[in-house]
């Protein structure tokens, strides 16, 4: 996600459910994806679970706690990556 900055599509037009199809994952009925970013903290792995615990703990109706929950998105891949200031950038992409 660094790549594309913070939001679910890129500045080249791709959403996230064609980044997650252009990686190999064809014929899912539905995707979904969550990004986070959570500021420098020793270890850096503190405040990124500060973040997702705050997308866990959304009303029902918030889409991050919507795609954790899912009954349907049953695959998810996940990537962490630290930038050279210390921010820690994370991206959960889910299918069917």
């Amino acid at each position: 996600m660094f790549h594309c900055g913070f939001s679910h599509t890129c500045p080249d037009g791709l959403d996230q459910c064609q980044r997650i199809a252009n990686e190999g994952f064809a014929g899912y009925s539905d995707c979904g994806e969550n990004i986070g970013e959570a500021g420098p903290s020793s270890p850096p792995w503190t405040n990124v679970y500060a973040v997702h615990m705050s997308m866990v703990n959304e009303p029902p109706t918030g889409w991050h706690r919507i795609h954790l929950f899912s009954t349907t998105l049953h695959r998810i891949g996940i990537g962490i990556y630290v930038d050279p200031s210390g921010w820690v950038w994370f991206t959960e992409d889910m299918v069917s």
